[in-house]
């Protein structure tokens, strides 16, 4: 019996190990319910997006790495909009891409802009590293996107 209850717990508890990311030695504040559970923005009534990153080297890169991925996204979205929109397909991606990178919305993306940040400064013994965790919650949404590859069409009068 001691046996069986011995392998339960060790079964138990190995996901718990394999799974921890190193110890929390500082924060932002409290954990928001949007990091916490795996709840959409849209539940709340936010139309937004959850970005999260981790980096070795500080928080301000962490924050970086997100921004310019949400960014690329952004801008993906939008040439893509432009091509697929273009009535004679007069715009190549390349030129697409070019237009979407200088509308307000691509370059108006920031840490700054976000709605709500939330960062973790975490220790891993085994490696003897700290990486910092960071979640943003980020507004945007199709409707701006749409927007912007619009702004353009009509600026380059494609449309």
């Amino acid at each position: 019996m001691r046996h069986f209850i011995l392998i339960i717990t060790a079964v138990l508890l190995l996901p718990v190990t394999l799974g921890a990311q190193g110890k929390v030695v500082d924060k932002s504040g409290s954990r928001p319910i949007w990091v916490k559970k795996d709840i959409s923005p849209s539940e709340y009534g936010i139309d937004a997006v959850i970005l999260s990153g981790t980096s070795t080297v500080s928080l301000d890169d962490a924050k970086e790495k997100i921004i310019s991925g949400l960014r690329e996204e952004v801008i993906g979205k939008i040439a893509g909009f432009v091509v697929n929109m273009s009535m004679d397909g007069t715009p190549d991606e390349a030129s697409a891409m070019a237009k979407a990178a200088r509308t307000p919305l691509a370059r108006g993306i920031s840490a700054d802009a976000a709605i709500e940040t939330y960062w973790e400064k975490r220790y891993d013994r085994k490696s003897d590293t700290y990486t910092y965790c960071v979640y943003m919650l980020y507004g945007i949404d199709e409707l701006q996107i749409k927007r912007a590859a619009m702004d353009i069409l009509t600026e380059s009068e494609i449309f």
